[in-house]
């Protein structure tokens, strides 16, 4: 037998002492294990630290926030837990789990109900419309849970309000250098431009549209959960800019659903179908048939662009569609697993760098126009038909 060469006290000294620091280091090592929300489908993502080769392949790409912009925390969304008994109480709270926080927002959620977008089919099986949750509709698509919605709202406001400004004082300079040639200034300010990628049920595009034009009241609507919801109508629109909205989808069916959509409580927002640019009608909202992957080169720059569903690799198409300080929100990742929603802002615009380029070729990219920020894990439905 080994005869040990410390007495025993000495043995049972280090032991103690042993046992206390390794209790010491397993406190310290879960004081700083981040605290994640399990109220929350979309689980929240630390900025700095989920994967990037989804991202961006050649380079790894610029995560932190513009230099003018104050560093947030963390978001943890309490969502799941904001389920209405009609539009109002489901914005409501929203607002109260602070995922809805500007009046713009909370305007417009409650001006576009819910119950209109879900389908046929959805209501008569005695789904509430107002859960926060997403619900399928129709090609194996679904119109996305209001707390995400709201976060995309949230997200995109403040690109558009920068750019209109910045268009407004362009035009008023422009007119300064008019009217020193005795020449008559423009009229009518530039609008801001949004695409909406999978439009799907046609919520969000609405959305968008509705930031633009006021509300009316529909006489026809004896619904007084509805009629309490759009009590927020206006004669003026929320937003004191002009805009137009582009929506469209790769599969036909549900451009029909999204018209057909908006046209029971929104109608008002469509252009004419044999008109594409908004001029000379009251509509702001555009839809047609189309590969998401390839955006809208015809309308671009764009000074906001939305997916509604998961490109499995960095779209850079679309993002070349970006305006000078525009955004992008797209969930990024493999299907069938977490996703990262991700905010593409353009901070500069190399020549390369066309807005008219369809081209989804990471050579051609410039990866320096860009900062990308992660924002959530999601889950959403694939972006199809990426071509080769």
């Amino acid at each position: 037998m080994c005869q040990s060469r410390f007495p025993r006290s000495s043995i049972s000294l280090i032991l103690r002492t042993t046992s206390f620091l390794s209790l010491a280091l397993a406190v310290a090592c879960y004081q700083q294990t981040p605290s994640s929300s399990s109220s929350s489908s979309s689980s929240s993502l630390d900025k700095n630290t989920a994967s990037t080769s989804i991202f961006r392949p050649k380079k790894t790409p610029p995560f932190a926030k513009p230099p003018e912009e104050e560093p947030e925390p963390p978001i943890i969304m309490k969502a799941w837990h904001c389920h209405g008994r009609s539009q109002r109480d489901l914005v409501d709270r929203l607002r109260q789990a602070r995922i809805v926080k500007t009046l713009e927002v909370q305007q417009v959620l409650e001006q576009v109900d819910r119950q209109y977008y879900i389908g046929d089919s959805n209501l008569r099986s005695g789904v509430n419309p107002y859960l926060d949750t997403p619900q399928g509709i129709s090609k194996a698509q679904t119109i996305s849970a209001p707390h995400m919605h709201a976060h995309v709202l949230e997200e995109i406001l403040p690109a558009l309000q920068r750019n209109a400004a910045d268009k407004q004082q362009q035009q008023a300079a422009a007119a300064a250098s008019i009217g020193k040639d005795g020449q008559s200034p423009p009229q009518q300010p530039q609008p801001v431009k949004i695409l909406d990628v999978g439009c799907g049920s046609g919520y969000l595009t609405a959305c968008f549209g509705r930031w633009f034009c006021p509300k009316k009241n529909n006489n026809n609507n004896n619904n007084s959960e509805s009629s309490s919801s759009s009590s927020s109508s206006s004669s003026l629109p929320i937003l004191t800019f002009p805009g137009l909205v582009f929506g469209m989808d790769i599969h036909p069916e549900l451009v029909e659903f999204t018209t057909k959509n908006i046209q029971r409580q929104d109608g008002d927002l469509l252009v004419s179908s044999n008109h594409s640019g908004g001029g000379g009608s009251s509509g702001v909202i555009t839809l047609r048939h189309g590969n998401g992957w390839l955006g809208w080169p015809e309308e671009a720059p764009f000074d906001a662009i939305h997916v509604g569903a998961a490109a499995d690799t960095f779209p850079t198409a679309l993002a070349q569609q970006l305006a000078l300080h525009g955004v992008l929100i797209v969930p990024v990742g493999p299907t069938g697993n977490v996703q990262t929603l991700l905010k593409v802002k353009r901070i500069a615009q190399s020549n390369h760098n066309n807005h008219n380029n369809n081209n989804n070729n990471n050579q051609d990219f410039v990866w320096d126009d860009f900062q990308v920020t992660q924002l959530l894990g999601v889950r959403y439905v694939p972006l199809v038909q990426r071509p080769e």
